[in-house]
């Protein structure tokens, strides 16, 4: 069966898992203006462990236009753009935390650059790393309209699914699909969507009990990755 290998290694997917560490719906790429004050990404750790764990947040700044800056939130704590690695913050079993927040900051240059956010255990003696790589994309004084601005997947409805479960979409692409794949990162199911909005209906009663994630892709490029659970009454 074929592999949806669910790690942002350059800056083509939206959730990743190493280990413990589960980013999800983590955009590829942020858009702007150079004239902006700044672009922000936004994005959920989950633990999908069960226990508690530490988890840090380092920042690398793969590529960066000249002039531009860069900071980040992780917990209760803001770093400004001289600080690369953050206080760790305790995750629980299970926990999805919605705090992370990076900035990218222009300061009026234009062009692309390439920021790595990592998260990890500071006592993983084997250094597992979950790298969330990103584009903040400033090429023009005002930003540019991109096809994963204009596209959208809603909440699954039911969820947890039974034998089916409804998702809402909408694109401005060429072609959509939604792509359904379990937790070790194996695509279960791929659905093309006909249309450019309405209601797509997924079957899951073929499916085994338990957590999946549905990707919607728009013209080839992940858009946004959402959790779905499957419970067969």
């Amino acid at each position: 069966m074929k592999k949806f290998i669910p790690f942002v290694i350059a800056y083509f997917l939206s959730a990743t898992v190493l280990g413990q560490i589960h980013a999800l719906d983590a955009p590829a790429t942020v858009y702007g203006g150079y004239n902006d004050h700044k672009l922000e990404s936004h994005f959920e750790v989950h633990n999908i462990g069960s226990g508690t764990i530490s988890v840090n947040c380092a920042r690398i700044e793969v590529s960066m236009v000249d002039g531009a800056t860069s900071s980040f939130c992780w917990g209760v704590l803001c770093h400004p753009p001289s600080i690369s690695i953050s206080q760790p913050i305790a995750l629980t079993a299970n926990e999805l935390d919605s705090s992370f927040i990076g900035y990218y900051y222009p300061h009026g240059n234009a062009g692309i650059s390439t920021i790595t956010w990592n998260f990890y255990e500071p006592s993983d003696s084997a250094n597992t790393w979950t790298p969330v790589t990103i584009e903040y994309d400033a090429s023009f004084p005002e930003g540019v309209n991109d096809v994963s601005k204009m596209s959208s997947v809603g909440a699954a409805y039911p969820n947890p699914a039974d034998k089916t479960t409804a998702v809402r979409f909408n694109h401005s692409g060429t072609k959509g699909e939604i792509v359904l794949f379990d937790m070790l990162g194996a695509e279960v199911k791929r659905v093309a969507l006909q249309n450019k909005e309405g209601v797509a209906i997924l079957g899951t009663s073929e499916l085994k009990s338990g957590v999946y994630f549905y990707a919607f892709n728009v013209d080839g490029k992940i858009v946004s990755t959402k959790k779905l659970v499957v419970a067969h009454k």
